[in-house]
């Protein structure tokens, strides 16, 4: 019998298809965006789930990646840039890496970050440099002296660099060409003590606060020259707390001048608050191929932790006078480009294909899938063995009832990318449980074999109704992570199943066979119910 597939695509060539946010495998915020060599790059930080220790309800971030694309649609991931064990001066387990920027001068690349210090309080800013923008970076060995604060933005002007940043206001310095230094002389300042808090020394800062700017909390300054303007655009709480509600959120300001350091014109707000409660923002502007865009954040991915975000992309007007016009978000990305084919992650297999194989490594690719079960779960450590068991149970007594749909899907990569399935059919790709089950056909018994799964959130696994593994935890998917007792896949048939659940992550999973040299077992076929 012939095997008809249909193959599957996360996005299709119809513009109706979405493209934000941009990039789905992973949180993306702050993201900063420079075009370099004909490609824009994209720096963002990188929110992950607090591991346990870790304050559950606030950012959490210890590394960097870069992305690159050509066509603003396809993404590329170059892998981390900068890791928290790697700033010398940072706190090597202070998972505060903060807003980014990198700027290109004379060959070399600049990665300006916020990281928290081994000594003292609050942020300081370093330098990393490079010769290419994907790096390898080398830090720095100290901060730049003269800025404590966060969000760090660096404007080149006519070879003259200038950085802005967060802290006591916003504030705008001259660097030195060696990028790695402010150009001018530091003051001697007395931080505000905070309540409960011991009262910090005087500290020396450099630049300037940059005036013209409203009243109220501002926070990641970017800085851009377009024609015979300057804009400083910023992130900016424009209500009042306790007259606006409990936590007003920020919308993105900005103002103008004709100097790189002000004075400035405020001219108000080009992207409002959002609309589901998201309470930052966080942006930058670049023109690429002859129009502009705007970078920005929203949790997307996250719509129940709004500190958990992921980066999104908008065309952008400018105004006869040079404003901004305004700029509301949007699903397809304003349009940016045409949205090309994306790689098949999986195919769709007819109900009387023939039967397959476990590739060579063994991992199972064919799957019927239940459509993913939405979950109300803020945080993965809730997922202990107890707790796990009575969900599981619970869900599974219900598993016959469910009125969602099944799909027979074969993977085209040996993980299943389950993230990947609920995208495709518009379904919540996080906070979900997704149920699988495989049927294997074995011409003889195959004794003592082990199940071997991993699994991105954590997992229960069924071989004939009887249960076999348990991955309990906040789990990465990692090849044979968790490994069953010996058992016996019998002559005929044998169903496998599993549930796998995610809070505020993406999940995909691995599953094979082994032996008891851990040597993949193939010697099966994978047939349909």
């Amino acid at each position: 019998m012939k095997l008809k597939l249909f193959s599957i695509f996360f996005f299709a060539t119809v513009t109706a298809a979405a493209q934000n946010p941009i990039i789905r495998d992973q949180f993306t915020a702050d993201p900063t965006a420079r075009v370099f060599n004909d490609k824009v790059y994209l720096y963002p930080s990188h929110d992950i789930v607090p591991p346990q220790g870790q304050r559950q309800d606030w950012f959490c971030m210890a590394d960097y990646h870069v992305f690159s694309s050509e066509n603003l649609s396809d993404w590329t991931d170059h892998g981390v840039i900068l890791s928290q064990e790697q700033v010398p001066w940072g706190k090597p387990d202070g998972y505060s890496m903060w807003a980014p920027d990198c700027v290109e001068k004379d060959g070399k690349y600049y990665f300006y970050f916020p990281d928290a210090p081994r000594n003292g309080r609050g942020f300081a800013i370093g330098v990393a440099v490079a010769d290419s923008p994907e790096g390898p970076f080398t830090c720095e060995p100290e901060p730049i002296k003269g800025i404590s604060g966060i969000d760090p933005c660096v404007l080149v002007d006519d070879g003259q660099a200038y950085i802005y940043w967060s802290g006591m206001g916003i504030r705008g310095a001259k660097l030195k060409a060696n990028m790695k230094e402010l150009d001018g002389k530091l003051k001697e300042v007395t931080m505000p003590r905070r309540e409960g808090m011991p009262e910090m020394p005087p500290m020396l800062m450099g630049g300037k606060e940059m005036k013209g700017l409203p009243e109220g909390f501002k926070e990641g300054p970017f800085a851009f020259r377009r024609g015979d303007w300057y804009y400083l655009t910023f992130p900016w709480v424009r209500g009042k707390k306790g007259v606006d509600g409990d936590n007003p959120t920020e919308t993105l300001a900005y103002a103008m001048s004709k100097s790189p350091l002000g004075p400035w014109d405020f001219k108000g707000i080009f992207m409002s608050e959002h609309e589901n409660g998201c309470w930052t923002n966080h942006h930058s502007f670049v023109e690429y191929k002859g129009q502009w865009y705007l970078f920005y954040h929203r949790n997307d991915l996250s719509p129940n932790d709004d500190k958990r975000r992921s980066a999104r992309i908008e065309k952008v007007k400018f105004n006869e006078d040079g404003t901004i016009a305004e700029i509301k978000p949007t699903t397809n990305g304003g349009g940016v480009v045409s949205i090309s084919k994306r790689p098949a992650y999986f195919t769709l297999v007819q109900p009387k294909a023939a039967p397959s194989q476990p590739d060579a490594q063994g991992f199972i690719r064919r799957w019927h899938m239940l459509e993913p079960i939405r979950q109300e779960i803020r945080s993965n450590v809730i997922f202990t063995d107890s707790w796990l068991r009575q969900k599981f149970a619970e869900e599974l007594a219900k598993l016959p009832k469910q009125k969602g749909k099944w799909y027979n899907l074969d993977s085209e990569t040996y993980n299943m990318k389950l993230f990947r399935f609920a995208e495709q059919y518009g379904k919540q790709t996080y906070g979900s449980l997704f149920w699988c089950e495989t049927t294997i056909d074995s011409a003889a018994d195959i004794e003592n074999v082990r199940l071997a799964v991993g699994s991105n959130g954590a997992s229960m696994w069924w071989l004939n109704n009887d249960e076999v593994l348990l991955l309990e935890g906040d789990r990465r998917m990692v090849e044979d992570d968790g490994v069953s007792h010996r058992l016996t896949l019998k002559k005929g048939r044998n169903i496998l199943r599993g549930a796998i659940i995610n809070g505020p992550g993406l999940s995909d999973m691995c599953v094979r066979f082994i032996d008891e040299k851990g040597n993949p077992v193939t010697n099966y076929q994978i047939t349909l119910k």
